[in-house]
């Protein structure tokens, strides 16, 4: 009785959450389709440098430490390659602010802001796998719908006042590392750089760079179809593509939630030798019910009623939003196993999976834009979650059998 309702505590924080990002994209799309197309472009370019210069720091932390033998080592040194990542970050955005502030990826956008906003986010990120790792969920998914939230009232107090949204990352990431901190100092993790060993580092480091790949092109996925779209196609249309885009990765973080209660679970039984498929078919069930449940809501009623309410008409969106979906109901299935590779400790397997992913993603979509415009996009991020999808599920099934 208790462990359904710590599931349902967490799912109710997820959908506060998606609600105020869904927020976020329907006060912007109300008012101009344009501001919409800037602000996703924004978050895309934001989260893709994020996770770059994170280095999977975040995926090293809930693979390791729950299984880690010396914890005050492990995360010093964990934290030692974060503070050179904050440092490096903060270099190289000065260095693209200063040469690229004019290329059309980066036009309209404010790039100041990076240089702010990337660093507090890599701090975030690992502090929210800390508590991930230590099967602290309820904080863990009570900060993630935090995100969102504060965003919706950062791009409101900016939106009135006629300043770059762009801005809203730098104020959230703020208010976040600051609310982490007094959680840290509550439950006294440990947040020193101190006892440092090289051999830990060097684990760390080759971990790392050989997983960095997927921790990189997993978060960039959802957003290489509107980074490819943003050179051939006005801001108006990037808005409609966008909007529906949005909705498709608040699905998308539905299911990955699941596989982030999971991933300390399977872990263990990894490194046990007690892992077993179906131990997690009743998941897999709730994950497609939930896929299923919320498409529909979206498709028949959402789509309609705001292009009722707006001033512009979403049908193209809504069309866009279907294309995707059929996609995505393959990856509901297997969603929950997504870093199987990496509990499995093969991160190299887990990168070369994205990095197929994500070549095929961008191959279709130069492929298919140029054919079928803003339809293309979506048919190429569609194709491209059918086939990782059974990828995953291939592998899950094989390491199964092993056990």
């Amino acid at each position: 009785m208790k462990k359904n309702f710590n599931y349902s505590l967490d799912y109710i924080f997820f959908f506060i959450g998606s609600f105020f990002a869904l927020l976020c994209n329907l006060f912007l799309g109300y008012f101009s389709v344009e501001d919409l197309g800037l602000f996703n472009k924004s978050y895309a370019i934001f989260i893709i440098l994020g996770h770059l210069f994170l280095f999977s720091s975040h995926e090293n932390i809930v693979k390791n430490l729950p299984v880690t033998k010396d914890r005050v080592k492990y995360l010093s040194s964990i934290y030692f390659i974060v503070a050179c990542c904050c440092v490096l970050s903060i270099f190289f955005l000065i260095f693209i602010n200063a040469i690229l502030s004019n290329n059309a990826l980066f036009n309209e956008i404010n790039l100041f802001f990076l240089i702010f906003a990337i660093p507090f986010f890599i701090i975030n990120k690992v502090f929210f796998a800390v508590l991930n790792a230590d099967k602290k969920f309820h904080l863990y998914f009570f900060l993630n719908c935090l995100r969102p939230i504060l965003i919706f009232i950062s791009l409101l107090i900016l939106f009135y006042n006629n300043i770059n949204i762009s801005n809203v990352f730098v104020i959230t990431e703020i208010i976040l590392l600051i609310l982490n901190m007094c959680i840290y100092k509550k439950f006294k993790i440990i947040i020193k750089i101190n006892k440092l060993e090289f051999n830990i580092i060097k684990k760390i480091f080759i971990f790392n760079f050989l997983s960095l790949p997927h921790s990189l092109l997993s978060y960039s996925f959802l957003r290489i179809d509107i980074i490819v779209l943003s050179f051939f196609m006005s801001l108006e249309e990037l808005g409609y593509y966008s909007l529906a885009s949005m909705i498709i990765e608040g699905i998308y973080q539905l299911l990955t939630m699941m596989r982030d209660r999971l991933n300390p679970d399977i872990a263990l039984k990894l490194y046990f030798k007690k892992y077993k498929l179906n131990l997690y078919y009743k998941k897999i069930f709730i994950n497609v019910i939930l896929f299923f449940i919320i498409s529909l809501i979206t498709y028949f009623i959402f789509f309609p009623l705001f292009s009722y309410f707006s001033n512009y008409d979403y049908a193209l969106s809504k069309n866009i939003f279907l294309i995707i979906s059929l996609g995505l109901f393959l990856f509901s299935i297997s969603s929950s196993f997504e870093h199987i590779f990496l509990m499995n400790n093969k991160p190299h397997y887990q990168s070369l999976y994205i990095i197929f992913g994500n070549l095929l993603n961008i191959i279709l979509n130069i492929i298919f834009i140029e054919k079928f415009g803003l339809y293309g996009a979506a048919y190429a991020t569609s194709v491209s979650f059918l086939f990782l999808s059974l990828i995953i599920f291939i592998y899950a099934s094989r390491v199964s059998k092993q056990n």
